[in-house]
């Protein structure tokens, strides 16, 4: 896929986000890396899992990021939301 320029290497920048204040601190250091990649690229994040959504929900600064980036669930939007891409 690289020789094809089909990947496209991004540095993300940390994530300056209040974790004291955060409810589930777990569930976001775990899925960090892709909202740092997201913002650094194309801003979309496509996943199953709805844990670092609802955890970024409850933090201080995590609904700024909800709006940043788009979020597909590709059983909940299905294939017109993943063909869009």
């Amino acid at each position: 896929m690289t020789a094809k320029k089909k990947v496209t290497m991004v540095t993300p920048r940390p994530l300056e986000l209040d974790l004291g204040r955060c409810p589930d601190v777990e569930a976001v250091e775990k899925d960090r890396h892709l909202i740092e990649a997201a913002l650094a690229a194309d801003r979309i994040i496509v996943t199953y899992d709805k844990a670092l959504k609802e955890a970024l929900e409850a933090c201080p600064g995590g609904p700024w990021l909800l709006e940043e980036i788009r979020w597909i669930d590709p059983c909940a939007d299905g294939r017109k939301a993943i063909e869009s891409l």
